[in-house]
C-alpha cells in the first residue's frame, strides 16, 4: 500500500489512469448516440465501420473489400476504418466489440492528456498545474463536442506525443526521437483522419520554424530538412495504407483536384468567438435551438472550442503579464502568436487570409474551423508557461487559488460536455432495428428520403428529453449506411466524407432522380427505374415516403408519431450473380459516366470500356457457380464458342480474374461491373479480390525502414571509431 501511495505521490500520470480506468467503468455497457444533422455519426459511421473491423479481426482478416457498401468497395483504401492502427487492432481484436469500442475513445482521451501534459512537463512546469491544464486540454469543446467522430479523436490523440518527440530531439539530437515521431505520424494516418494529419504536421513545421527564430540561417536550413526527413519517413511508414487511399481517389467522386468553394465550406464565424468562453452562447443543439447547418455557417460541434467559464477572465489577465511580465521578450509569447494563426486559418472565407485555400494542399479539405484543434492547442500551452509565473510555494495561497480556479473550470467543462452528449444502452444498437426482420443478406436496399425524418425531428426538438431519445432510437430503423455493416446486409449508397466509387454513387443518384413526386408524401418510380434496378441487384427500397407503384412489404410507424418507414420490394428474384449479354458495344471512359449510357442498360446489351464490339454473343453458354463470397467469385462452364460474360462485382484494377489459374484481362462494363472475354471450351473462372496495392505499400515501407535501419547502426559504429 505504501508502495502505491509513494507512486501516486511521485507521478500524476498514475491519477490520469485512474480517472480513464474509471471512466471507461462508469460507461461501461454504453453507447455514445448523440444525433447529427442527418444521422449520428457515433453510431452511422465510426460504430458501424469499427464493428465490420471488429469481425474481421475476430476471423484473422483484414477488411480489404466489401460488397456491403456501394454494393462492392475496397474498404480498406477509404481509410477510416483504420485497419492498421494498433488501438484498433489490440482492443477490436481481444474484447467484446462493446468493450473494445469503448476502451478505443477512453484510450484516445487517455492519450491526448497523457500526451499533452508530458509535453508540459517538458517545459518544466509545475505537474499539478501541467494536469489541470491537460484535463481542460482534452475535455475543450474542440475535442469533446468531436467524441461522435471517433476516428478524428484517435487521430489528433497522438498530436502532442508527435511535438514532445520532436521537442526532444531538437533539445538531444538523438534519432530515437525523430524515428518515434515519424512511426507517430504514420500512426496518425493509420487512424484515419487525414485532414487532421494534414493540420498536425502543418502546425508542427510552422512550430518549429517560431522555434528557431533568431539562429543563423545555416542552422535553420538544416534543422528543417531533418524534421522533413522524418515527417516525408512517417508518410514512407504509412504508405501501406497511402498507396491504396491513393489509387481509390483516382475513381473516386472526391479526389485530390479539390477547389477552393470546397475547401472554405463550414468556416468558423466571427459570432463563434464567443463559444471560446460560453459552451452555447448561438444555442444548443441538445435543445433544437442552434441554427439550421448551412455551408456558410458551419456546424455545432466543428465550431466550439469550449474552454471554460474562466477563459475570459484569463484571456484579460494574459493581456495584463504580457506587459508587467515583458512576454513579448520571451519564446513562451510564441505560442500565443501561433494560436492565432490558426485561428485566422479556422475562419475560412472570413479571414485576412483566405486565398490560401485556393492554394494546394489546403484545398483538398474542407472544415476550415477544425484547426481549432491547435488554436487551443497552442493556447493551453501559453497559458500554462504564464500560470507558471505565478505558481511558487512563497506565495502558497495564490498558488492554492491558481489550482481551484482551474479544476473548477475543468469541472464545468465536463459538465457542459456530459449533459451535451448522449449515451445509450449498447443493447439499443446492437439488436436488429424491427425491419430488419424483412431483409435478408441476398438483399441490395436502397434508402430514399430515409434521413428526412431524422432531420426533421433534429431541428425541431433536439434530444433533450427521454421520448426525443426513443424516436432517434426508432429512427434507427431507416437503416442508413453505414449501420448495415452491423446487420449483414448491403446497401447501394455509403455513409462518408471522404472517398466513395464514382460508378456506383452515379447509378444511385440516378436511381434516386427516377423516384418522382405525384403527389404530397407519394411517389411513384419509373419504367426504367423498375428495369434496370435489379440488373444493378437493387431489390428493396426502404424510404419514408410511401411509394405507389411498388410492392410494399412492411410499414412500421412511430408509437411516437414522429416517423413512419416503408419497405418495398422490387424484385422477387434473387441478385443476379453474372449476365451474358447479347450484345457488346465499346466506350470510351467518359461515356462510361454518361446518363445516355445508364438509360439504355439492359440484360443483353453491355458497354464495356476499351474493348470492340460484338455484335453476337453467345447466349447459350453453361455456367455453375462453385464459390460465392464477396471477394472471390468462382464459376465453371462450358462455353460453345467465344463468349463475354458481365460479372456483376464491382470493377476496381485490385481484382485478378483467373481463367483455368491463368491470370486474364477483364473490363469495365455497364459502368460498374467486370467483363471478361472467355475462349471457347471448358473454363474455371475465378474472380479473387487481391490488395495490390496494399503489398506494394507494405514492401516499399519494409525496404525502406530496413535501409534506414542499417544506415543508422552503420553510422553510430563509424562515431564510436571515430
Amino acid at each position: 500500500m505504501k508502495k502505491i501511495i509513494l507512486i501516486l505521490k511521485k507521478s500524476p500520470l498514475s491519477y490520469i489512469f485512474i480517472f480513464y480506468l474509471t471512466l471507461f467503468f462508469l460507461l461501461r455497457g454504453k453507447f455514445l448516440f448523440t444525433p447529427d444533422y442527418t444521422s449520428t455519426d457515433a453510431y452511422h459511421f465510426n460504430a458501424s465501420l469499427k464493428f465490420y473491423l471488429w469481425e474481421s479481426l475476430k476471423s484473422n482478416t483484414i477488411p480489404f473489400w466489401t460488397d456491403k457498401l456501394q454494393g462492392g468497395m475496397p474498404i480498406f483504401a477509404e481509410g477510416q476504418i483504420g485497419a492498421l492502427f494498433l488501438p484498433n487492432l489490440f482492443f477490436l481484436k481481444f474484447f467484446s466489440f462493446v468493450d473494445g469500442y469503448n476502451l478505443l475513445f477512453i484510450f484516445s482521451l487517455f492519450i491526448l492528456t497523457a500526451g499533452f501534459y508530458l509535453f508540459l512537463r517538458e517545459y518544466r512546469l509545475n505537474k499539478w498545474l501541467s494536469v489541470l491544464i491537460s484535463f481542460i486540454f482534452t475535455f475543450n469543446g474542440a475535442i469533446s463536442f468531436r467524441w461522435v467522430h471517433l476516428n478524428l479523436i484517435q487521430s489528433f490523440s497522438l498530436t502532442p506525443f508527435l511535438f514532445l518527440c520532436v521537442l526532444k530531439f531538437m533539445k538531444t539530437q538523438k534519432v530515437r526521437y525523430g524515428l518515434l515521431a515519424a512511426l507517430i505520424i504514420c500512426q496518425m494516418i493509420f487512424a484515419g483522419h487525414y485532414q487532421v494529419v494534414f493540420i498536425a504536421v502543418f502546425s508542427l513545421l510552422i512550430w518549429y520554424l517560431f522555434l528557431h527564430i533568431g539562429s543563423p540561417l545555416k542552422v535553420v536550413v538544416r534543422e528543417i530538412l531533418i524534421i522533413l526527413f522524418f515527417i516525408v519517413s512517417g508518410f514512407i511508414f504509412a504508405l501501406p495504407q497511402l498507396i491504396p487511399t491513393y489509387k481509390l481517389s483516382l475513381f473516386s467522386l472526391r479526389n485530390l483536384n479539390s477547389y477552393y468553394q470546397y475547401a472554405i465550406q463550414l468556416p468558423l464565424t466571427w459570432k463563434h468567438l464567443l463559444s471560446f468562453f460560453l459552451p452555447f452562447p448561438l444555442g444548443n443543439p441538445k435543445f433544437a435551438s442552434y441554427p439550421l447547418i448551412s455551408t456558410d455557417w458551419g456546424i455545432f460541434w466543428e465550431n466550439s472550442p469550449y474552454l471554460g467559464p474562466f477563459a475570459f477572465p484569463l484571456f484579460c489577465f494574459f493581456l495584463y503579464s504580457f506587459f508587467h511580465k515583458k512576454l513579448y521578450k520571451k519564446r513562451s509569447f510564441y505560442y500565443l502568436i501561433l494560436s492565432g494563426i490558426f485561428l485566422l486559418l479556422a475562419l475560412g472565407k472570413d479571414s485576412p487570409i483566405f486565398v490560401i485555400f485556393a492554394l494546394f494542399p489546403f484545398n483538398i479539405f474542407r472544415v476550415p474551423s477544425k484547426y481549432l484543434l491547435m488554436v487551443n492547442f497552442f493556447l493551453l500551452v501559453f497559458s500554462a508557461l504564464v500560470l507558471q509565473l505565478y505558481i511558487s510555494r512563497k506565495q502558497l495561497m495564490r498558488t492554492i487559488l491558481i489550482y481551484f480556479l482551474l479544476s473548477i473550470n475543468a469541472f464545468i467543462i465536463l459538465y457542459s460536455v456530459f449533459t451535451y452528449h448522449i449515451f445509450v444502452n449498447s443493447s439499443f444498437l446492437l439488436n436488429k432495428p424491427a425491419l430488419m426482420n424483412y431483409i435478408s443478406d441476398k438483399d441490395m436496399v436502397l434508402n430514399f428520403n430515409a434521413s428526412d425524418p431524422w432531420v426533421n425531428f433534429y431541428i425541431k426538438n433536439g434530444w433533450s428529453k427521454k421520448e426525443n431519445i426513443n424516436s432517434y432510437l426508432f429512427m434507427l430503423n431507416s437503416l442508413l449506411p453505414n449501420s448495415n455493416l452491423i446487420f449483414h446486409y448491403r446497401n447501394i449508397g455509403i455513409n462518408t466524407g471522404g472517398l466513395k466509387l464514382n460508378g456506383s454513387a452515379f447509378f444511385n443518384y440516378l436511381l434516386i432522380s427516377d423516384i418522382t413526386e405525384t403527389k404530397k408524401n407519394n411517389f411513384t418510380v419509373s419504367p426504367y427505374f423498375l428495369s434496370v434496378a435489379p440488373l444493378f441487384n437493387v431489390t428493396k427500397v426502404l424510404t419514408s415516403v410511401k411509394i405507389d407503384n411498388l410492392t410494399l412489404v412492411k410499414q412500421i410507424n412511430d408509437p411516437n408519431e414522429t416517423a413512419s418507414y416503408y419497405l418495398y420490394s422490387i424484385s422477387q428474384a434473387l441478385p443476379i450473380v453474372y449476365t451474358v449479354p447479347k450484345e457488346i458495344v465499346s466506350n470510351d471512359t467518359f461515356k462510361m459516366n454518361s446518363s445516355f449510357l445508364l438509360k439504355n442498360l439492359s440484360n443483353d446489351l453491355a458497354y464495356v470500356e476499351n474493348f470492340r464490339s460484338i455484335k453476337s454473343n453467345n447466349k447459350n453458354a453453361s455456367i455453375k457457380i462453385i464459390e460465392n463470397k464477396e471477394d472471390v467469385l468462382k464459376v465453371f462452364g462450358d462455353f460453345k464458342n467465344d463468349t463475354f460474360i458481365v460479372f456483376n462485382r464491382n470493377w476496381y484494377p485490385e481484382w485478378d480474374i483467373l481463367i483455368d489459374n491463368k491470370k486474364s484481362t477483364y473490363y469495365r462494363s455497364n459502368i460498374v461491373y467486370i467483363g471478361v472475354y472467355v475462349p471457347k471450351g471448358f473454363h474455371t473462372i475465378k474472380i479473387q479480390y487481391h490488395p495490390i496495392y496494399f503489398k506494394q505499400g507494405l514492401t516499399i515501407s519494409f525496404a525502406y525502414f530496413i535501409v534506414l535501419f542499417l544506415f543508422i547502426i552503420l553510422k553510430n559504429r563509424l562515431k564510436k571509431r571515430a
